[in-house]
Parts: structure tokens; C-alpha cells; sequence
């Protein structure tokens, strides 16, 4: 049965369109269809269109990525959806799921890095609804945090403007809590040191005094980074000798 059905979401045989005008009777049986093949819309592209028609499709494949934490690591079904003129409201909903099922979809971070621009429009978005919710700022910058440079820092400005509790500020994630990979940690303590000495820079630069708690706690940072990177060059130098 599953071999016959194949061929409703090849993108050579049918158009997304041309399934939903085929099961209008029947739209419930066409969802149910396409999540028992819904690994072979490989782009996301029906996904895309029949989310359109029916919001709930996007619950349904969370609760997918929720049962299977290894599943779709690249994830093209929620990155195409940046694409999409009500993107907010579709990463809004995203942003709510995931806080109740703490932390799954940081498990998938390919997917705010597909369409930077909306993603940074996105997050600024987010802040100004929450930002004086801890709770819910810990959690996003706990997805920020492993964006790049320019995207922590930014995003990090932005809340600061918006809120300039130091506590609040002290509370969100600048490192990432896991790292990946292998050799010296070097190299990653630098990046990290490299985003406080942004943030440091910009705020003794421009927003000035009301920030000098901030300051105080991003100098406090970059020491203690800086007498850890000190320590595993010890630790290496010594080690490469015995």
C-alpha cells in the first residue's frame, strides 16, 4: 500500500494544488496520507502548500521531531518555511511548542540558518513580545547562542535596549552550553572572548553609563576566559612534551 501511495507526493506526478483538489471531500484523509509518507517530500514542498490550507500540519510534524530527536537533522520542511509571508506567526508557534517541550528543537539549529534576514527580523520580534519574560528570553538565547557572531551579538544589543536588567542579562546564554568536535578548545574559548569584546566595545562606545553593571559583568567574562585560555596552553605545552 505504502509503495502505491509514493507516487501522490513526487513532485513529477502531482502538484501539491492538484492533491488538495482532489481530496477537498476528504482533507483530513489527505493529512493522514502525507504524514505516513511525508519522507518523501524531501524538499517540503507539499508540506509548504498544504500547511496553507491547514495549520495543523505544523503541530502534527512537531510532534514527529519530538518522538525522534535524530530525525531530519537539516530539516528543509521548517526552513522553507521562512519563506513564507506569515513566517512570524509560524516561528511564533514554534517558539511556544518548543518552550512547553523544553529544548527539543534546539536540537536542530539548521533550521535558523537558512534565511538570515527574517531570522534576525524574527528574533527581534520575539524580544519585543518577551522580553521582560526571563523564562522565555533564557530559552531563545539558549538557541541564539549558537547562530553566528554577528547574530548573538545583534540580538544580544537588541535585548539590552529593551531591557536593561543586569540579572536578566546575566541569566541568557552567550556560550553555547555543548560544544561539538575535536582538538584544542582554544579556538572556540577565542570565539566566545571575540563576542564579549564586541558587546564590551559597543557598550562603553554608545550606550554608556545607565549600562555599567553590564560592563562590569562582561570584563569579569573576558578574564576569566582569558586566564582559562591561559591554563589549556599550559596544559597543552606540557602535554606535547611528555
Amino acid at each position: 500500500m505504502k509503495r502505491r501511495l509514493r507516487v501522490l507526493f513526487n513532485h513529477h506526478c502531482n502538484s501539491p494544488q492538484e492533491l488538495l483538489n482532489f481530496y477537498k471531500e476528504d482533507l483530513e484523509l489527505l493529512k493522514n496520507i502525507y504524514f505516513l509518507l511525508e519522507e518523501d517530500d524531501y524538499d517540503g514542498r507539499f508540506f509548504k502548500e498544504f500547511l496553507d490550507k491547514d495549520f495543523s500540519y505544523l503541530t502534527r510534524y512537531l510532534e514527529i521531531l519530538k518522538e525522534n530527536e535524530n530525525y531530519h537533522i537539516e530539516n528543509r520542511k521548517l526552513k522553507i518555511c521562512w519563506n513564507k509571508e506569515n513566517y512570524l506567526e509560524i516561528f511564533d508557534f514554534i517558539f511556544e511548542y518548543s518552550l512547553k517541550n523544553r529544548n527539543f528543537l534546539y536540537k536542530f539549529p539548521s533550521i535558523f540558518m537558512s534565511n538570515n534576514e527574517r531570522v534576525k527580523i524574527w528574533i527581534k520580534h520575539i524580544i519585543d513580545k518577551n522580553c521582560m519574560d526571563e523564562d522565555k528570553m533564557v530559552f531563545l538565547f539558549e538557541g541564539i547562542c549558537q547562530l553566528d557572531i554577528e547574530t548573538k551579538i545583534e540580538s544580544l544589543l537588541y535585548f539590552i535596549d529593551k531591557n536593561n536588567n543586569t540579572e536578566n542579562f546575566k541569566a541568557l546564554d552567550i556560550e553555547p552550553r555543548t560544544r561539538t568536535g575535536s582538538g584544542s578548545e582554544i579556538p572556540l574559548l577565542k570565539k566566545d572572548m571575540e563576542v564579549y569584546d564586541k558587546l564590551l566595545e559597543n557598550i562603553k562606545n554608545i550606550r554608556g553609563i545607565k549600562f555599567i553593571k553590564h560592563k562590569k559583568y562582561l570584563e569579569e567574562r573576558i578574564e576569566y576566559l582569558n586566564e582559562r585560555i591561559k591554563k589549556i596552553e599550559k596544559k597543552e605545552y606540557i602535554d606535547k612534551y611528555n
